[in-house]
């Protein structure tokens, strides 16, 4: 990306040791040049600016008359009237929060909220005079403000309340020292931290403020504000989507849901610095932060470290040295603290901590937001919305061939706002996938994508709508090998994907399933309209059946095969996997059947191979027949990643007729709960004392290592 010299986003100034290692006198190393350093600028502007505007030694605190945007004016008379000081941080500060809904925040600074007023309060050294003195405020953010970019916004101080934004009216103070002014930004206003200045005009000239951090104020997207984009009309879901500080992330497999907490903590102490730090390293234009489409969309990119040096770097091996597990994170304060403090990446990251982060920046900035699961979540990396499961002549699974999976779950984003670059039908609920998985306009960035688009399969809208239309809506293909190597096209499975999306329901921990937000009923003429519009804008390679889950003919379906797992057995416990057949034909049928057993990350991944059996079964019309594998601990103690998760592959095929049978399971194993008799302090659980904790079934190496 590149931006124009003066728009290239600068951190704001005033932050604790940002600027610490300045060199006044070779401020720029030789040979390099001055816009490659964007923070050297903001020092060199500072520096330069103390040289240039000294402060009048009559008037403390006050530049001498030199005004950068509209030029300059005679020497300051001492005696005429002047700002002594500006106060954000009066009397009213709690009732300004309270209306703004920023009294959580921990911050030294003022936060309000776009579209909402809120009071400054001027103090002269004389009686202001509305006949002979006038007052602007303005508000600037960046190296070079400028009123089209929306970085600069000048606001004349008005007498008369004025219903609109963009406004500043004197509430109280006409002939007094003491001015209460009720300023108004617009629900566009840019999102960040703004510099406040006073320019005084009196018979005399004018008079301009110099810079005072301690006035600095920030302003955030205002889902209470009805012009805001970002409106939301439900109170209770205002609450939840930008208030609630914790919430609770879905996971497992769909048959087996599980949930985590988190701790968003997105008022908490140095998060509001951090979020914007994280649009200033995404080198995102100031005049870009007005609009919540640009905003999200960066944030997806710069949430992970791939191709821009973002939040967390992904590791999904199973081996954590020199990071974190995944599984060891339980909020998002200290991931985001250690980028803003050292800026450098954090290890280490899975789906669903990318999307709690990136839920913790949106709502801080004032975004509605939550976090959403999928099961059975397809990772498609060309598009054509199938995953492919090849087999050789025997029907054993080809392991090196079979690259394409289906997660077990996969977690992501949605934010709620008007697409004004869209039409109305579009607005609301917009899907944003922080994960990095595969690259958009040339970034590990995914989104914002129209969860209606996605429903209605308009997937040429953007952004990635393709590829979270996908993730939702797959076949599973089935492939065999021949004696000379190539393949034919077997079965396919239509529906697999896209089961249970979840999310925490409003005001409670409940889960609250949303996948009609996403889909229409299988099988229904609406959810077949759906994907045949997707097909018509070029993203399958093939138009699904219409009426029928399987490319086999009705009359080849007599044997029906059924796969399952007891459930909720403890890790390092036996494992009985049943195979359930039924011929509900009219003659005898004989087939082939192989199952083989797998241990893989949530990702659908293999990490190992845990078993596989071939047997010949013989059944009679409208007989049943079950047969079951025992899974012992050290079949698969060593084999396991750190979800403990297994799946079962089943192939079969009828002698008589060619029917291929086929199914898939996938299951995990649940983690041993540990009972602790007497705890009268917090216990920290370090690997050797885990070691050695009493255990009826053993424990696998990877479990003792928290990665702390």
């Amino acid at each position: 990306m590149s931006y124009p010299n003066n728009d290239l986003p600068l951190s704001p100034s005033g932050m604790p040791g940002r600027f610490h290692n300045f060199n006044s006198v070779n401020p720029m190393p030789a040979g390099q040049n001055f816009t490659d350093y964007p923070s050297k600028r903001r020092q060199l502007k500072s520096f330069f600016g103390f040289c240039l505007h000294p402060a009048s030694v009559e008037s403390p605190g006050l530049e001498t008359p030199t005004f950068p945007f509209d030029g300059m004016d005679k020497k300051w008379d001492s005696n005429e009237l002047s700002v002594q000081r500006v106060e954000l941080l009066g009397e009213v500060l709690g009732d300004t929060k309270l209306r703004h809904h920023t009294e959580e925040f921990d911050h030294t600074h003022l936060v309000v909220r776009r579209g909402q007023p809120f009071p400054i309060r001027v103090i002269l050294s004389n009686v202001f005079n509305p006949s002979e003195h006038s007052l602007r405020i303005e508000l600037c953010m960046g190296f070079s403000p400028k009123v089209n970019k929306g970085t600069l916004v000048s606001l004349p101080v008005t007498l008369e309340r004025q219903e609109d934004y963009n406004v500043a009216w004197l509430r109280e103070g006409q002939y007094s020292c003491m001015l209460d002014i009720e300023v108004t930004l617009s629900p566009k206003c840019l999102v960040g931290c703004f510099e406040i200045y006073l320019v005084l005009m009196t018979a005399s000239g004018k008079q301009r403020t110099r810079r005072d951090p301690e006035t600095d104020i920030y302003v955030l997207f205002n889902s209470w504000c009805p012009d805001d984009v970002v409106y939301l009309e439900s109170d209770l879901e205002r609450t939840e989507y930008v208030l609630n500080e914790t919430g609770i992330i879905f996971q497992g497999t769909q048959n087996q849901i599980s949930s985590r907490p988190w701790v968003f903590g997105q008022f908490n102490a140095g998060i509001l610095d951090a979020c914007l730090f994280l649009l200033d390293k995404g080198q995102q234009p100031y005049y870009g932060r007005g609009d919540p489409v640009n905003v999200v969309r960066v944030v997806s990119a710069l949430i992970n470290f791939n191709d821009d040096k973002g939040v967390l770097v992904g590791n999904w091996t199973g081996s954590y040295t020199n990071g974190i597990s995944p599984n060891a994170w339980t909020g998002s304060e200290e991931i985001l603290l250690q980028y803003h403090k050292t800026g450098k990446a954090v290890c280490f990251g899975q789906c669903w901590v990318f999307a709690a982060v990136a839920n913790t920046v949106f709502r801080c900035l004032g975004i509605p937001s939550r976090v959403v699961t999928n099961f059975s979540s397809a990772h498609d990396t060309d598009k054509s919305l199938s995953t492919d499961v090849f087999l050789d002549n025997r029907l054993r699974p080809i392991g090196n061939l079979n690259t394409d999976s289906i997660w077990n779950f996969h977690v992501w984003n949605e934010v709620w706002m008007e697409r004004q670059d869209l039409t109305s039908i579009y607005g609301g609920w917009q899907a944003i996938d922080a994960t990095p998985q595969e690259t958009s306009q040339g970034f590990f960035q995914c989104g914002p994508a129209s969860v209606n688009a996605i429903k209605q399969g308009h997937v040429h809208l953007p952004y990635d709508t393709p590829f979270l239309f996908a993730e939702v809506n797959s076949d599973r293909i089935y492939w065999i090998q021949d004696d000379f190597g190539h393949f034919t096209q077997l079965k396919v499975e239509e529906r697999i994907v896209g089961q249970y999306i979840s999310t925490k329901a409003v005001g409670s921990d409940e889960r609250n399933d949303i996948t009609h937000l996403y889909k229409y009923n299988e099988g229904s003429e609406k959810e077949r309209e759906a994907v045949r519009s997707a097909f018509q804008c070029g993203i399958l390679l093939r138009e699904r059946s219409a009426d029928s889950d399987v490319t086999e003919s009705p009359d080849s379906k007599d044997i029906v095969l059924t796969v399952r797992a007891n459930p909720g057995v403890t890790l390092g416990g036996a494992v009985t996997v049943s195979l359930l057949l039924f011929n509900q034909g009219k003659v005898r049928h004989t087939l082939d059947l192989c199952w083989q057993t797998e241990a893989t990350h949530y990702t659908g991944v293999r990490c190992g191979h845990v078993a596989q059996n071939n047997c010949q079964i013989e059944l009679q019309p409208r007989e049943e027949f079950k047969k079951e594998l025992l899974l012992k601990p050290q079949n698969y103690i060593d084999q396991l990643s750190d979800h403990s998760s297994m799946l079962v592959t089943v192939i079969g095929r009828v002698h008589e007729n060619g029917q291929v049978l086929t199914c898939q399971h996938s299951f995990e194993l649940q983690p041993p709960v540990i009972n602790i008799l007497e705890a009268s302090r917090f216990v920290t659980i370090f690997p050797s004392v885990l070691k050695s904790l009493p255990s009826i079934h053993p424990i696998p190496s990877h479990y003792t290592s928290l990665g702390r």
